[in-house]
This record gives structure tokens, C-alpha cells and sequence, in this order.
């Protein structure tokens, strides 16, 4: 049973790879040097381990790009593989913000290596990535995280902390920095 169970995952991250290297060749909107901003519809990732974000289209590609990237797959709460079938190739998504209310429009994703990140420690960004200055309008956070939005950089200025939250009221448009723990 355990050698099958491997064998599947092998397969699977095979299967998963060959689609990154087909999907991801194309270059990010944006990737960390703070040169170009989301566009309309893009889905953002945030990797927490190592700083590194980049826009992609869609997110067929962003996970291509994750899976080429680091060798793991995005995991959202409550999927098949956050209940252990590919616990060891996964990125955990921890928070994802949105500049639409109630969870619409272009989103940014943070994940770490660490499912339990939020117990151990937390994801933090002084500044906002490139294009996310001032533009989160809510947010959902997984895995028990909550997540505090600052109205300035460094977690200063007004914040509210939730685990989720689909309209932020006075801070809607006004987020410089983020903590997720």
C-alpha cells in the first residue's frame, strides 16, 4: 500500500511538472523588483519562505510557475492534498487578498512550505508587492492564520485583523503591509 501510494505520487508530481515546464515558459507581469504592476485579472503568488512574488494570466499558470519554481504544489485548505495525499511537494496558501469586495477581482496568494505556519511563527511584508500598494479590498486566510492589514508600510497606521473579511471599510484601498499568523 505504501509503495503504491508513492508510486502514485511520483506520478503525479511527474505529471505535474511536465505541465509546469509546458505552461510557465512565458515571463511573470511581475517578479519582485517592483517594475510592473498586476493587471486587471491576474492572479499574484507571494512565496513567504523566500520573498519571491510574481503575476501570472491565470491560474493554470501560476501553479505551473509555483510547481517549476520551488518543486511544489499549491495546496488550498480542504482539497485533496491538504488531507495528505502530496503533503510533502506542497506550498501551502496562508492568505489570499483581493482588490475586489467580497473576494473578487485580481488576487495575490501567500503560501509557505508550512501548513502550520500560523502556529509556529507568521508571514509578514512590511511593504505591499509591486501593483498591491493601497489596493486590497478583502481577504481569506486558511489554515487558522488570521491577518492584520496595516494602512501604512512597516505596520504602522490603522490595522484590523480577521480571518476573513469581504469588506474592509476605512481601509479598503489603504493596505501598505500585511501580517498573516
Amino acid at each position: 500500500m505504501i509503495r503504491k501510494r508513492q508510486r502514485d505520487l511520483g506520478r503525479i508530481a511527474a505529471a505535474l511538472f511536465a505541465i509546469g515546464v509546458l505552461t510557465s515558459t512565458a515571463a511573470p507581469a511581475w517578479a519582485g523588483d517592483g517594475d510592473e504592476s498586476a493587471k486587471s485579472g491576474d492572479v499574484c503568488w507571494v512565496n513567504a519562505d523566500t520573498g519571491y512574488s510574481a503575476c501570472y494570466a491565470n491560474e493554470t499558470a501560476l501553479h505551473a510557475a509555483v510547481l517549476k519554481q520551488t518543486g511544489t504544489v499549491l495546496v488550498e485548505e480542504g482539497s485533496v492534498a491538504a488531507r495528505g495525499e502530496v503533503v510533502a511537494l506542497a506550498s501551502y496558501i496562508v492568505a489570499r487578498l483581493y482588490d475586489g469586495a467580497s473576494y473578487t477581482g485580481t488576487s495575490m496568494i501567500v503560501s509557505s512550505g508550512s501548513s502550520t505556519i500560523c502556529v509556529s511563527g507568521s508571514v509578514q511584508a512590511a511593504t505591499m508587492p509591486a501593483g498591491w500598494d493601497n489596493r486590497v479590498s478583502s481577504y481569506h486566510s486558511y489554515y487558522g492564520c488570521q491577518t492584520r492589514i496595516h494602512e501604512d508600510t512597516n505596520y504602522n497606521g490603522l490595522s484590523q485583523t480577521a480571518a476573513d473579511d469581504g469588506s474592509l471599510g476605512t481601509l479598503n484601498n489603504e493596505t501598505s503591509s500585511y501580517k498573516v499568523y
